[in-house]
């Protein structure tokens, strides 16, 4: 295992090569997983353990896979449909990243307030204010229910259309035996999921840091434009857990008690849920699951770019647009250590205009030919193909050989122009030195 000195130093030592490396290819692309991911698409799990060293669990179902690659390595009945209570909110939290900032309004509606309380900390009234930031923080450590409908009818318009707006993003990212009835997982006949499709939305929701900042909260004071409310979590998480990172947990008496954690052990990353499970025996679960797990993963991962990580910058007609990260691109520590890594940006060129949150073009990292790892740039502006053409032909004209990067940007250049004036000076001076020689002998 890396310990963080050597961690810090690989990964710098990835970000020179890489960059020194670049090339610009156009042409199109297609999105395909890391080298260890798991077709998720079909919605089976695939697990490589023994049915006889691979422990059981006190929840009916259960699955652990890595937060990197997508794998499945623990895996208890995980594609069996269950209600999953609370834990529905990790759905709700990424449509809130998605489509709200930090300083957005949040107003409760009749609806809203009415619902069923899921704390007795702080219960809002119709018609009371908050900021989207606070609000958040409400819905993921006290889990209100009032907050998670205010949420729904802000981004979807009304419950119904925000979930389906849940439904399309599970479908987008694998859970195929999900569907999504609320934002916050109160029981409803149509409203279930299972622990594999869960665990997929989860490791979405691991990509943004501050979905996990707030899942592992323990504390907040909430602010409205009525009062201030100090709220404090009330499940036991790190205590019982102490690789856990954040978490959610759920309970109705049909789901009865059902969890998901996102759990750290060095540079290895694991997410983990249980259903339909019990109270203290959610929290073992996710020991069993994790422990297992993380004696599983082969290859440690290096996190290279964060998801909404600015890559690149470009102009045009006077206006800059962000080429961001749509996801997190990691490598394995394996493949971190070639030397031979190249990274290429590959530009959709399908696509009349580009809308905000779309695929601009794909980050595909090789070694050599093979490619190791793709992942999506988009950008948070409209903008029409001719931007993208313009910015290709600039790139090829002007010699460019990629795109600027957050980090170790400068030195990938200083090397870039020092091999780009250092070739044509060893040229000179050794043919300069090969016409003295023969002078030298003419002589004699």
């Amino acid at each position: 295992m890396l310990n963080t000195k050597e961690d810090t130093t690989l990964k710098k030592w990835i970000g020179t090569a890489l960059a020194a490396g670049l090339l610009v290819q156009t042409g199109l692309g297609t999105i395909t997983a890391n080298a260890e991911e798991t077709n998720t698409n079909t919605g089976q799990t695939q697990v490589e353990q023994s049915a006889s060293d691979a422990p059981d669990i006190i929840g009916v179902t259960g699955t652990a896979i890595d937060a990197y690659t997508g794998k499945v390595l623990y895996a208890k009945d995980a594609d069996k449909e269950m209600y999953p209570a609370s834990i529905t909110k990790v759905m709700t939290a990424i449509l809130i990243k998605e489509h709200l900032k930090k300083d957005d309004v949040i107003t409760f509606s009749k609806n809203a307030a009415s619902q069923e309380a899921s704390n007795e900390q702080i219960l809002y009234h119709e018609g009371e204010k908050m900021s989207a930031d606070d609000a958040f923080e409400s819905l993921m450590i006290v889990s209100s229910n009032d907050v998670a409908f205010a949420f729904a009818e802000k981004i979807g318009g009304s419950v119904k259309g925000f979930a389906k707006m849940m439904n399309e993003k599970a479908k987008e990212l694998g859970a195929t035996h999900t569907h999504f009835a609320s934002p916050n997982g109160l029981p409803n006949p149509d409203h279930y999921t299972t622990a594999h499709d869960m665990a997929l939305i989860a490791r979405e929701a691991s990509k943004y840091p501050d979905i996990v900042k707030k899942m592992g909260l323990r504390k907040a004071v909430i602010k409205t434009n009525e009062r201030t409310v100090t709220i404090t979590s009330p499940n036991i998480i790190p205590q019982a857990n102490p690789k856990a990172i954040g978490g959610k947990t759920g309970y109705t008496n049909d789901a009865q008690h059902t969890l998901v954690e996102i759990l750290k052990d060095g540079n290895k990353k694991v997410i983990a849920v249980t259903m339909h499970s019990t109270k203290q025996g959610k929290y073992d679960d996710m020991n069993t699951m994790s422990e297992y797990a993380f004696k599983h993963i082969t290859k440690e991962t290096i996190p290279l770019y964060e998801k909404g990580e600015i890559f690149h910058i470009f102009e045009f007609n006077g206006e800059e647009y962000p080429l961001m990260l749509k996801e997190e691109a990691v490598l394995t520590a394996e493949e971190g250590k070639k030397k031979n890594i190249t990274q290429e940006v590959e530009w959709n060129t399908k696509e009349k205009e580009y809308k905000k949150g779309e695929t601009v073009a794909w980050l595909a990292i090789k070694d050599g030919k093979k490619e190791i790892g793709k992942f999506e740039l988009q950008t948070n502006k409209t903008f029409k193909t001719t931007a993208v053409e313009k910015q290709k032909k600039k790139m090829s004209n002007n010699g460019e050989v990629g795109p600027d990067y957050p980090s170790n940007s400068s030195k990938s250049y200083i090397w870039t122009f020092t091999l780009i004036f250092a070739i044509p000076l060893l040229t000179f001076f050794g043919l300069n030195t090969f016409i003295n020689q023969k002078r030298r002998r003419s002589r004699m």
